[in-house]
């Protein structure tokens, strides 16, 4: 079908090529591709693994780092001591604390009684494990812990009550690691990850936590998660990164994470909201997304600076069953997956990689968005909506193999920048949308439309 050449209010995108630049890194993130407009960059991304890294810019209680209490109430002190049994310091004491040595470094934590402890962690073990159970919610301060499970995850918590985790200081490192195989679990208890908990995980505080993930997720909640604060840096993991069967709300803090699965992911009809900190992810298993949420769809909003790279098969930097909203942000995708191995010669666009996929709409109001999917000769497509694709606002530039925007609804836009180049050609657009499905009311648009415009589009 003709193709027509649509220009918007005369804004050269030579200028424009310069506004939308990729989101600034930070040397521990991946970095985008060399050349401007007219050097089409089909390289891979750059070779990246995470690196520790501490900011010791999150927010966190005054706390006495002389202490073994840190100088904090309502006490649960544990230290790991190798392949013996920790020791554990209940202040004030209680009968309602109880402390069960299971062998080697490995303890099982039990409060009966509705007060909010400070568990506080500290010490190595190569072959231990912290267990808890709380009839209420709890605070757990990671105070310079190494604790490394060969057969089951390193912290579980068995609460359906909420943890805030405190990362204590940057000078004390905290280590998770669990293990390829994990053994048998009580009947009626979950063990799905490296870091796992029945309730709602809150991460805060100025130091680190560094997780290792052999069997399945690194950090995993069967609530809700939330990040106010810290360094969390994910070296590996089987599966997901960040693994929640509620919300995710990223607001501040620092997120590195290599995994095989989804780096963020979600359940159930709650979104995936980030609107703060700093989130570097890489990805390479088959369909290994970036940001993905089952069904409550993703929103990006405020400041947040996010940079996601992904070499596997099918993947897509951001994968909603519902709406993608940009509200704000720099935001920087590099999907170089090929089409999905089991369906090669199937054109759906469900096995093709992707920079945004979405089952509904994705609405783009503000922010910086740089999409590269340019692996020769796999129709990768920049965004992919099976309904609309709204941009009202922010700078929005993409270089793709295939479409660079597929919409199944309308294109509608009405201000913002969108800068659009298909690779291939023939069958592959800069913008495929269904005839008179076309809006254009404001903003400046350099893009290739099939189909036909509609009356007063420019």
């Amino acid at each position: 079908m003709k193709k027509a050449k649509i220009w918007g209010y005369s804004l050269f995108f030579s200028v424009a090529a310069l506004v939308l630049g990729a989101a600034s890194c930070n040397p521990t993130e991946p970095p985008p591709p060399p050349g401007g407009d007219g050097e089409w960059n089909t390289a891979p991304p750059a070779a990246w693994e995470p690196q520790f890294r501490c900011s010791g810019e999150g927010a966190g209680n005054a706390l006495n780092l002389n202490r073994e209490d840190l100088g904090l109430d309502s006490t649960i002190v544990i230290k790991f001591n190798g392949s013996g049994a920790p020791t554990v310091t209940v202040t004030p004491s209680s009968d309602f604390v109880n402390a069960i040595p299971l062998g080697m470094g490995h303890l099982e934590l039990r409060i009966g009684e509705p007060i909010a402890y400070n568990i506080i962690l500290s010490g190595t073990t190569a072959n231990g494990s912290l267990k808890l159970y709380a009839e209420y919610r709890a605070a757990l301060y990671l105070n310079g812990v190494n604790i490394a499970n060969p057969s089951g995850p390193a912290i579980s918590i068995q609460s359906t009550k909420q943890v805030d985790v405190r990362t204590v200081d940057c000078d004390r490192r905290n280590i998770l690691q669990d293990g390829a195989n994990y053994g048998t679990s009580i009947d009626g208890e979950d063990a799905k990850g490296a870091f796992f908990s029945e309730g709602q995980l809150i991460f805060q505080g100025r130091g680190s936590l560094e997780v290792r993930a052999k069997n399945n997720h690194a950090i995993v909640s069967d609530d809700y998660i939330e990040v106010e604060g810290g360094d969390i840096i994910v070296y590996e993991s089987k599966n997901d990164g960040i693994h929640a069967n509620g919300r995710i709300n990223i607001k501040g803090g620092a997120l590195q994470i290599k995994c095989v699965g989804d780096a963020i992911q979600n359940e159930r009809l709650l979104p995936v909201t980030i609107s703060g900190g700093k989130v570097a992810v890489r990805t390479t298993g088959e369909k290994g997304h970036g940001i993905a949420s089952e069904a409550g769809g993703v929103i990006i909003q405020n400041s947040p600076d996010i940079n996601i790279s992904l070499t596997g098969d099918g993947s897509k930097g951001i994968r909603s069953h519902g709406d993608v909203k940009i509200q704000g942000g720099a935001i920087y995708i590099d999907a170089h997956g090929r089409r999905n191995a089991l369906n090669p010669d199937d054109d759906k666009d469900s096995s093709a990689a992707a920079g945004i996929k979405a089952d509904g709409n994705v609405e783009i109001s503000g922010g910086k968005l740089t999409i590269k999917c340019t692996r020769l000769e796999q129709k990768a497509k920049g965004i992919n909506a099976d309904g609309d694709v709204i941009v009202s606002g922010g700078e929005t530039k993409i270089h793709a193999d295939g479409d660079g925007v597929k919409v199944r609804g309308a294109f509608r836009m009405s201000g913002g920048t969108l800068y659009a180049r298909s690779r291939l050609g023939g069958n592959s657009e800069d913008i495929d949308c269904g005839e008179n499905m076309f809006y254009h009311t404001g903003g400046a648009l350099d893009a290739q439309l099939n189909g036909r415009k509609n009356e007063g589009d420019l």
